[in-house]
């Protein structure tokens, strides 16, 4: 029967039993790691603090799936998966209050908090718009040129913006570090905590909503990274942005001379980005996640990326 290696992660300690049986507790600076050789495996997670306790179920025929849906599986080409916990604090039961309820032009809005908030918007009578978002605690609401738009501070001071036509289509949901909005433009900004610190900026005409510029940024006299390691990182990280000028920096001949196509062919819509740490032998292996995991060995010389292969479970 094969191993699988299970790395447990969790922002918050945990006392986790497998299978009944007590293994450990693990934190946000170590994680449990455990060896598995059945097929079957029930861990049970109680999180410290006001935090519900649950079960995951993890398969292992032939891979690891956790049942339950309750983690975050990584696979790792050589048999290594990070198990990264949930946690869900338990609420207490607040009652429902009203943060706006009204009408504008031909929309009907309510707002109304709980444990979340919860947005309806209606034309006519006719419910075209439902949403549950985090918790907020002011909002305004105005229609601007026929536009609805709806603007909220979070609880955790992010600006949450809607923005609909119309005819109640959605231009816009999201949230945003900051806000904008200078000559009919509304401008939403956020930082996307990468290693080159790329902002993303979104830019929609309220006069034509048709006319949405969606882009990414980075500062002037960026400092490539020099690290071995964490140059596929960086590089993988470029490409997710559509970065194309960064992602070839990191590339050495022929490598660079490939066109943008092609890297997004080879890669997929990259979503997620994994060093593998359980690797211990060259070329340097990552788990890249584009609806699927795929693993990557990459070889870097002389701090550029000379050779990339897609590589398979062993």
């Amino acid at each position: 029967m094969s191993k699988f290696y299970t790395h447990l992660k969790s922002e918050i300690p945990a006392t986790i039993y497998a299978n009944g049986e007590y293994v450990g507790v693990c934190n946000k600076q170590n994680s449990l790691d455990l060896e598995v050789t059945t097929n079957n495996v029930y861990f049970n997670v109680s999180p410290v603090g006001n935090y519900y306790p649950y079960t995951i179920h993890i398969f292992n025929h032939n891979r690891c799936v956790d049942t339950t849906n309750n983690s975050l599986i990584v696979p790792y080409y050589n048999n290594n998966y990070d198990i990264y916990l949930s946690h869900i604090k338990i609420q207490e039961n607040r009652p429902t209050t009203t943060l706006y309820n009204g009408s504008v032009g031909n929309f009907s809005v309510s707002i109304l908090n709980s444990i979340q908030t919860l947005i309806n918007i209606y034309i006519n009578n006719n419910l075209i718009y439902s949403d549950n978002i985090k918790l907020l605690n002011k909002v305004t609401v105005e229609q601007l040129f026929e536009n609805l738009i709806i603007k909220g501070l979070t609880t955790d001071d992010e600006y949450y913006v809607l923005i609909l036509d119309k005819l109640g289509n959605v231009i816009h949901s999201g949230y945003f570090d900051n806000i904008e909005e200078t000559n009919n433009v509304f401008t939403g900004f956020s930082n996307i905590y990468d290693m080159a610190k790329h902002g993303h900026i979104c830019e929609i005409n309220l006069q034509n909503v048709k006319d949405v510029k969606d882009y990414f940024v980075v500062k002037e006299n960026l400092k490539l990274c020099s690290t071995a390691e964490l140059i596929p990182q960086a590089f993988l990280e470029a490409l997710k942005v559509k970065n194309f000028t960064l992602a070839k920096s990191y590339l050495a001949n022929p490598l660079s001379n490939a066109s943008n196509n092609h890297f997004d062919a080879y890669f997929g819509p990259i979503q997620a980005i994994y060093y593998n740490c359980y690797n211990n032998s060259n070329p340097i292996n990552y788990t890249v996640y584009n609806g699927e995991y795929k693993f990557y060995n990459f070889v870097v010389k002389d701090n550029k990326i000379c050779d990339i292969e897609e590589c398979y479970k062993v």
